[in-house]
This record gives C-alpha cells, sequence and structure tokens, in this order.
C-alpha cells in the first residue's frame, strides 16, 4: 500500500485506463486543494478492466472532509484516505464486478444496486447496500454462512438489501424490474419465477438457498 498526495488540478496517466482527474474529489470547496490515492487501487481497477474488457467508469475516488461529510459517507471512510473508489463497469451487472473482485484477492468489496465500492484495505470486509448489510462472500463461501449475514426477504419490506434483490433477479431473469427498495408484486412475481427454474422453494421469499442461488454460489 502507497498513499500519495497529487496536487488537485495534477493530470497524469496512472495505468493504461486510467488517469489522476478520475479519481479527484468532486466538492467545489477552494480549500480542497490534493487527490490522496492508493498506487494498490489503481492496480485492482486496471485488473478489473482488463479482465472485463469494458470501460470503468469511477463514480467517486478520494473525497475530502467536507464532501464526504455532504455526501452521507461514513466518518472513517477509505475514500477520505484515497483507498477507495465507487465503480460501474459497461454493461456488467455490479454482482459480477464483484464476484470477480474477490476472486482476485481484493478484501474491501461493497455491492450495491448500481455500482461496487472497491477498497485497497488488507482488511477484509464485505457487505450489501447502503445499510452496510454484512456478508462472508460476494461468491465463493458456503450457503450456511451467506445465511448467516442476509435478511430473509419478503413482499412488503422496503430497505436497501431489497435493492440487491432486485438487482440479481434483473440479472438472472427477463423482468425488467425498478430497483427501488420496496418489496412489491414484481419482485415477487420475478422471485419465484428464479425459484421455479431453479428447482427452489417457490414461496416467494428470498432466504439462504435463494440468495445463494442468485449469488452463482
Amino acid at each position: 500500500m502507497a498513499v500519495k498526495e497529487y496536487k488537485k488540478t495534477e493530470q497524469k496517466p496512472l495505468s493504461k485506463n486510467f488517469r489522476l482527474s478520475e479519481f479527484r474529489c468532486k466538492c467545489h470547496n477552494p480549500d480542497c486543494t490534493v487527490t490522496k490515492l492508493d498506487d494498490d487501487l489503481v492496480v485492482w481497477l486496471q485488473k478489473i478492466r482488463d479482465h472485463f474488457g469494458r470501460s470503468v467508469n469511477v463514480n467517486s475516488g478520494y473525497r475530502c472532509e467536507k464532501h464526504n461529510a455532504f455526501v452521507g459517507g461514513d466518518p472513517g471512510s477509505h475514500h477520505k484516505k484515497g483507498m477507495a473508489a465507487d465503480i460501474r463497469v459497461e454493461g456488467i451487472l455490479p454482482e459480477e464486478v464483484a464476484r470477480y473482485a474477490e476472486s482476485i484477492g481484493i478484501q474491501r468489496i461493497g455491492l450495491y444496486s448500481d455500482f461496487v465500492h472497491i477498497g485497497s484495505s488488507p482488511s477484509k470486509r464485505f457487505w450489501v447496500g447502503h445499510e452496510g448489510v454484512l456478508v462472508a462472500t460476494h461468491g465463493g463461501a458456503p450457503v450456511q454462512e451467506i445465511s448467516l449475514k442476509l435478511p430473509v426477504l419478503k413482499r412488503g419490506m422496503k430497505n436497501d438489501t431489497v435493492e440487491a434483490l432486485q438487482t440479481l433477479l434483473s440479472g438472472h431473469t427477463g423482468y425488467a424490474l425498478a430497483v427501488d427498495g420496496s418489496f412489491g408484486p414484481a419482485t415477487e412475481e420475478a422471485l419465484r419465477a428464479f425459484q421455479r427454474e431453479n428447482a427452489l422453494q417457490v414461496d416467494g421469499s428470498c432466504g439462504p438457498a435463494t440468495w445463494a442461488a442468485l449469488m452463482g454460489l
């Protein structure tokens, strides 16, 4: 890990496909004049870019203290240290990106409905959604471990984990679901269809076995 500090206005290539300007803080604070960035983070993102062969959009890289607070970031966010980036890979579902990121050894991964948080920290932490639901894996642990971390979701529930479910269902079924975090009739219909297609108990609720199948375990 080698976190470096650059002038915010500095323009330079960091790797084959990434430039420093992509990671600068998106605030307009006059006192925000630097960009902090870990070299290891760029290496990880380049590996993701090379694997999928698609453009990688950095939604959020380094954040100064004020901007992190403005966007509702955790006070201890690794974005403030230059050790995290929220990314979208063109044409690739977030769960696929998270699964690959784990497979190459990235230790800090957050799966959201439309992006993936990638961190360069050596301490392991995997989670799903803005609520930060901790998971043991994004694509490789036994079903028992998943069941301890992911809640059972049912119709009528509203939370960020439902967003993660809707994202996964949209990628596995022909249903064009609204990823709104509300478990309504359309989400239940798509879930039942997925359960039927995968020889699961068709009960319209997302429990350990359904989570595992959705995540490709």
